[in-house]
């Protein structure tokens, strides 16, 4: 498959590959405006990291149940009430006049987001006409964009406002959740493993010995909250999970700290410091592969 391949994709696809990029945006966008946001109104380095830290945290947390919900509710409403959570919160966050109350509604901003991301990339493989990985190449480039233009966005806006970076997030995911409600088809619940092998193998399939090996490969039952805890039973599982939270502690405190009370730069400054990370990184992604 050729790399312009990868851009014949339906609308559908291409309404979520803008709605995961805003999406992302979110979790950079305040960084440059943190030095801003401290001045303006008041706050300690401690609490406009908090901005970072509860965005997070919600998001992680969220995470671990959103698979149960989404599969509830179908891709679409997933998706729709996700988009809609990340604008009503961001806009409410620019009109907010102490810190405090944007902390607490940056757990809102994480929540939205963590059932949009929940769904996006099977959405994007679902409706897309090409192979699983190039919907995967696709999702991972819609979350290096939002990653380094979301600071870029929230530099240059908050050169202006510190309050102008959210509110153009929940613009630009306004128009997400308009793209989403009318492009993306009736929502269906998310089938199940078993379901999709057993249309795979015949349409007028029957009980019969296939039927009972499917079963057993993939049982056919509800989801439970409890699944991922489950999962980390599993010493690979644990394992990949304890290095991804190392991972992670490591690289948002660099993320979140360094550009906006180590570096001393602008906020346009350190917006383009993390364009040009956002770009190497998705360049070594390309090269190195999924």
């Amino acid at each position: 498959m050729s790399f312009k391949d990868n851009f014949k994709q339906p609308k559908v696809v291409w309404a979520v590959f803008f709605a995961a990029i805003t999406s992302f945006m979110g979790l950079g966008l305040v960084d440059p405006i943190l030095p801003v946001i401290s001045q303006q109104l008041g706050a300690s380095q401690t609490e406009v990291a908090m901005l970072f830290t509860t965005y997070s945290a919600i998001m992680a947390v969220a995470m671990l149940v959103t698979d149960v919900v989404s599969s509830k509710l179908g891709i679409k409403r997933t998706l729709i009430i996700g988009v809609l959570l990340i604008a009503i919160f961001s806009v409410l966050s620019g009109l907010s006049n102490n810190v405090w109350t944007i902390i607490f509604l940056r757990m809102g901003w994480g929540l939205g987001n963590a059932l949009f991301v929940a769904v996006a990339l099977t959405a994007i493989i679902k409706f897309s006409g090409n192979d699983t990985h190039s919907s995967i190449i696709l999702y991972e480039t819609a979350i290096g964009l939002g990653f380094s233009t979301g600071p870029l966005l929230g530099g240059l806006l908050g050169g202006i406002s510190w309050r102008y970076p959210f509110f153009g997030v929940g613009l630009l995911m306004l128009a997400g959740f308009i793209l989403l409600l009318v492009l993306l088809p009736k929502s269906d619940k998310i089938e199940n493993s078993y379901e999709k092998e057993k249309f795979k193998l015949n349409d007028n399939f029957k009980e019969n010995e296939n039927d009972k090996n499917l079963k057993e490969k993939f049982p056919n039952k509800n989801k439970s909250l409890l699944d991922p805890f489950r999962l980390m039973r599993k010493r690979n599982i644990s394992v990949l999970g304890i290095f991804g939270f190392l991972y992670n502690f490591g690289f948002f405190t660099l993320f979140a700290y360094s550009p906006p009370f180590v570096l001393g730069l602008s906020a346009q400054g350190i917006g383009f410091v993390f364009l040009g990370w956002g770009y190497i990184s998705g360049y070594f992604i390309n090269i190195h592969g999924t």
